[in-house]
């Protein structure tokens, strides 16, 4: 590919760069979406448990909060005139012994400071909603949801070449230099060298955006903007277990993610998890069978009719933290760190619902 200019360039078609391409092909500027992988979604956006997040437990004040409060909203609205299926069910989120009452307690307090209202539930009247769901008590989330995620994508990428955008996969983006006012793009068309030029750059390339950042040169390291892998496995129960659930149905959050959780998705298959451990820089998606007694161990509290045999190993995903393993809560990155030079980085859970309220947010940093 060899363009000799372009008036807006975005790095990544995962969710966050297809909803930004997507809001400024609509505005009427002239955009190229540059994909390293051969069709868009098939990194970060394309693994992940498929579900709209109410933004409940992040932190008051936040980008995640205020992005995934709105992009719910949103993202509700925008399936719904699509006609792309997603449930209205709502989620549970539950304890399953006394000493549970008093967290989830506070995950409801956390939660309505997000302006996010959810309903403490006795025991009872969570097996009215779940008979198969053992639990002392529950937070009811009716904003929650699951949706086809890949027809989601789909949509949005139509959007984006019905407005004029022009999309590139196979395109692996090395390197950022300042040229005439804009950004001059350097990288790789399958085997072929490709130069692009810019007057602006969105970079929102999910797994990679600390390195396209550093390319531009930026310091990331300096800045606390370095990527680490944390991967997330899940496991498929079968067709008969699976008819037990009706929505999804989640246990008390832990340090590095929302806990290892029931979600059926919009077809009735079910999938449990994810996890959440920390690897090295490699795209690796294998899943460990051996790993099936250890999720059997973390449900089977609140879900008794699971039985160890019920588990197949399903998928895997990596989220792109800025949280080190152990550390404290970290927001979002979205700025323009250079003239010319957005970067989204650190676009995690809760991304993908938060990506067209994470789109408007771009339009007004512009």
């Amino acid at each position: 590919m060899c363009t000799e200019h372009i008036d807006i360039a975005v790095i990544g078609a995962g969710a966050t760069g297809l909803a930004v391409a997507r809001a400024l092909a609509l505005a009427g500027h002239e955009v190229a979406l540059l994909e390293a992988k051969s069709r868009w979604g098939q990194g970060v956006s394309g693994r992940n448990s498929e579900v709209i997040h109410a933004g409940i437990y992040y932190p008051e004040g936040s980008l995640k909060a205020r992005l995934c409060v709105e992009g719910n909203t949103l993202l509700r609205e925008y399936l719904t005139v699509r006609a792309i299926p997603h449930s209205r069910l709502g989620k549970l989120i539950v304890g399953w012994e006394p000493r549970h009452f008093a967290d989830l307690e506070r995950i409801r307090d956390n939660a309505a400071h997000n302006g996010v209202t959810l309903t403490l539930l006795s025991g009872t009247e969570v097996s009215m909603l779940e008979p198969n769901i053992q639990s002392v008590a529950g937070l009811f989330s009716p904003t929650s949801s699951v949706f086809d995620s890949g027809l989601f994508l789909h949509a949005l990428y139509r959007d984006f070449e019905e407005a004029g955008g022009l999309g590139f996969m196979n395109v692996e983006v090395t390197g950022l230099s300042p040229d005439s006012g804009g950004w001059e793009i350097s990288g790789r068309e399958g085997a072929e060298p490709f130069s692009l030029n810019a007057g602006l750059v969105i970079n929102a390339a999910g797994l990679y955006a600390d390195q396209v950042a550093a390319t531009a040169g930026i310091p990331v390291a300096q800045r606390d903007l370095e990527i680490t892998f944390c991967k997330g496995d899940y496991f498929s129960i079968p067709p008969q277990k699976a008819r037990l659930v009706g929505r999804p149905v989640y246990p008390l959050p832990e340090r590095d993610n929302l806990g290892i959780h029931i979600t059926p998705d919009v077809s009735g298959a079910v999938k449990l998890g994810p996890d959440a451990y920390y690897i090295d820089h490699e795209e690796d998606y294998s899943v460990d069978p051996a790993k099936a007694a250890l999720f059997f161990e973390a449900v089977h509290p609140f879900f008794p009719a699971l039985e160890a045999q019920d588990l197949t190993p399903a998928m895997s995903g990596i989220r792109p933290k800025l949280q080190k393993k152990g550390g404290p809560f970290r927001d979002f990155h979205l700025a323009m760190d250079l003239p010319g030079l957005i970067n989204c980085i650190g676009m995690e859970s809760p991304g993908l619902t938060s990506c067209l309220a994470t789109a408007r947010h771009i339009l007004t940093l512009l």
